[in-house]
């Protein structure tokens, strides 16, 4: 059985500072801990891109609707 996804939308009960990784989590079915380790390593490892990618997301993305 598959499960259909809907559209992303931050998660604001499970965020830490604005829910975009917490949204992630939700969306692909992960653990928040996990998406946020790939976030950091992704700063670390990846540059000035990591951090640019969450704020734009942030701002563009709807919250989720309760």
């Amino acid at each position: 059985m598959s499960v259909r996804r809907t559209k992303f939308y931050l998660d604001k009960r499970g965020a830490k500072i604005w829910g975009v990784c917490s949204g992630f989590a939700d969306y692909f079915g992960l653990d928040a801990l996990w998406v946020r380790v790939g976030f950091v390593m992704a700063t670390f490892f990846g540059g000035p891109f990591a951090p640019i990618a969450y704020v734009v997301i942030a701002w563009a993305a709807e919250n989720k609707p309760y």
